[in-house]
């Protein structure tokens, strides 16, 4: 499998543009059932475009297919970023996840970060897949330090909204020295 950022010129290249929203979408359609509205969309042929122009778009792939993809970027001089990780239904279970949690945290520790940090959206009960994601960042070295409503984060998403919903803010500490240098 290789993961590398996708080209800033792909932002103009509307095939490119169209299968990553849609692997995003496909992805958080599944693990969020039940806690959107049918037909909200995670994200947006635009706000793909942007990530992309912005060099924030990483996208793991193996044999010519697309397997994944993640969006990632700084907070601040000490705290990377990540988001928007969807693995292809075909490769679930498969490592994709894991390995592209790796490459972000390489890069962003190879640019000097202390931390990594990302955003789970969390219903105020149970729920299968978000309960097994927060285990699995969990095992990846994630710790809750926040919690808050998504009313307080993105308001505008709230009438979508099919249960009442909290963003739990994990974080993990990167090595101090990076174990690979990314450019």
């Amino acid at each position: 499998m290789q993961i590398d950022w996708v080209p800033v010129s792909a932002a103009d290249d509307v095939e490119v543009v169209a299968a990553l929203t849609t692997l995003v979408n496909a992805a958080y359609e599944q693990a969020e059932r039940g806690l959107w509205r049918p037909g909200v969309a995670r994200t947006t042929l635009e706000e793909t475009a942007t990530a992309i122009t912005r060099g924030e778009l990483a996208m793991a792939s193996a044999d010519g297919q697309m397997t994944g993809t993640v969006r990632t970027r700084f907070l601040d001089v000490d705290t990377g970023w990540f988001g928007a990780l969807a693995v292809g239904g075909a490769f679930a279970g498969r490592g994709v996840g894991s390995q592209v949690v790796s490459f972000v945290e390489a890069i962003a520790c190879g640019r000097g970060a202390k931390f990594m940090q990302l955003e789970v959206l969390a219903p105020q009960g149970p729920h299968p897949h978000v309960d097994w994601l927060t285990r699995w960042y969990q095992s990846l070295g994630y710790v809750e330090v926040e919690r808050c409503s998504l009313a307080e984060v993105e308001p505008s998403a709230v009438p979508f909204l099919l249960t009442p919903c909290d963003v739990t803010v994990m974080r993990k500490p990167l090595p101090s020295t990076p174990t690979s240098r990314i450019a």
